[in-house]
């Protein structure tokens, strides 16, 4: 009937874990303003469910109600960013509102969000999948502040549901392997670590200050962290 938030520092050491109420946590990823705080979602599939915020310290958790489905950090304003599956949501600090995304760059409703990562400067990386019968997906790309700064189209067969970014890159797995494209010029470099067995689709994230690409794997209880190419 509990889950927990495992705590390391930059080693792999474990530090502590935090007990979370419910088996099923949801985002244990998401740290809040760099200051350790992290924000879990008990039970995704319930909507009322309340997002629980816990210290690094590991003080009792404190529910709050917030109109997203996952939160992302916002680390350039130390506020947050809430994700629905229509809409975007800025947050300040203290998670009152600071403006709603409704629409991408080009105008068109931002609808069909199937994923979105925070990057290190703050902005914020979101896939809009139309349809599984569209040919391609759309990454859309906003600032700190709020406003669309680029959008790029991608092949379907490149997963839109599991990605990582950091602010310059994103990082996605296309054919049973791993892309690593440049936003800037649109460069894209393949990368499959000898460790990953092809066509496995593993959560991932860029970490250490855009340094290293970590990976879940959920089958063998491993976090996998590669050097950046």
């Amino acid at each position: 009937k509990t889950g927990a938030i495992h705590i390391f520092d930059r080693r792999g050491t474990p530090l502590r874990a935090l007990p979370v109420p419910g088996r099923s946590v949801f985002g244990p990823e998401l740290s809040i303003a760099g200051d350790g705080a992290v924000l879990v979602q008990p039970d995704p599939t319930s909507p009322d469910s309340a997002f629980l915020q816990l210290s690094a310290e590991g003080t009792p958790p404190l529910a709050r109600q917030l109109p997203a489905r996952f939160i992302c950090p916002n680390l350039a304003t130390g506020g947050s960013w809430g994700v629905n599956g229509a809409e975007i949501t800025e947050f300040r600090r203290d998670f009152t509102v600071v403006k709603r995304l409704l629409r991408r760059l080009d105008g068109r409703w931002l609808w069909g969000i199937g994923h979105a990562v925070a990057g290190l400067d703050g902005s914020l990386a979101v896939a809009s999948i139309d349809s599984d019968e569209a040919k391609e997906w759309e990454l859309n790309v906003f600032s700190a502040d709020g406003i669309g700064q680029k959008s790029v189209r991608m092949p379907k067969d490149a997963d839109g549901r599991t990605f990582a970014y950091d602010g310059r890159r994103v990082v996605y797995w296309q054919g049973g392997a791993i892309r690593i494209r440049t936003l800037s010029d649109g460069k894209v470099l393949d990368f499959l670590p000898e460790d990953l067995r092809p066509f496995s689709i593993l959560p991932m994230k860029i970490a250490a200050a855009g340094r290293e690409l970590w990976m879940l794997d959920p089958a063998r209880w491993l976090v996998l962290r590669f050097e950046m190419p």
